[in-house]
């Protein structure tokens, strides 16, 4: 495994030990090279919330070469939950490139204990 990955993998264990071992409540990851400017979280729907459902989304996030969010196609997740994470990913916006690139989100929702 490359640097990258390790580190990677050690942040998505870092949001997991969040979620499940502190009781907190949406954590997210990305897998990307290009800097948030405006991220905006996802609302934890409250009736999965108040049942004490989490789970986790996996987004696909289309960036266009100014930054703004193109296209979201879900990869996984409560259908609920990916709604929540769509919503908020759309209005994010990113530092500019070159070119369009496809970043990897991953919303962790989890009740607070």
């Amino acid at each position: 495994m490359d640097r990258s990955t390790i580190t990677r993998k050690l942040a998505q264990l870092a949001c997991l030990a969040l979620v499940f071992g502190l009781g907190s409540g949406i954590v997210f990851s990305q897998d990307t090279d290009r800097k948030i400017l405006k991220r905006v979280e996802p609302e934890y729907p409250a009736v999965l919330r108040d049942k004490g459902i989490g789970g986790v989304v996996k987004l696909r996030v289309t960036v266009r070469p100014d930054g703004t969010v193109k296209d979201v196609q879900t990869i996984g997740g409560n259908a609920v939950l990916v709604e929540a994470g769509t919503r908020a990913v759309k209005q994010w916006r990113f530092s500019p490139s070159d070119k369009e690139a496809p970043v990897e989100v991953t919303f962790h929702f989890g009740p607070r204990q």
